[in-house]
């Protein structure tokens, strides 16, 4: 499973269409608090692994974080290969996950 938050851009397009009260600001805090992040291991940082502490919670109880599979070198392969096969195109500017 990929646990993406969608952008900021997109959150505050639903308070732009008429929904008052929904815009990142509002929402962020409880991603924030429905999140329990665990933090790269020293190995998943080597393999691609990376954070701002900001952005995350590690007390919430959706726990996310980095799939093992990064640790071997065959997650990022299979998830790029995935979201090419339904047409999500990849940012070649972006290569640190």
């Amino acid at each position: 499973m990929t646990f993406i938050r969608a952008q900021k851009s997109q959150i505050d397009a639903w308070g732009a269409l008429g929904n008052p009260g929904w815009s990142w600001d509002c929402l962020f805090p409880y991603y924030l608090k429905s999140e329990g992040f665990e933090i790269p291991t020293p190995a998943q940082v080597a393999a691609g692994g990376a954070y701002i502490a900001s952005y995350h919670n590690t007390t919430g109880p959706l726990k996310t974080g980095y799939a093992y599979e990064l640790l071997n070198g065959t997650l990022r392969s299979t998830v790029q290969d995935s979201w090419k096969a339904i047409g999500i195109t990849h940012n070649e500017g972006h290569e640190r996950w």
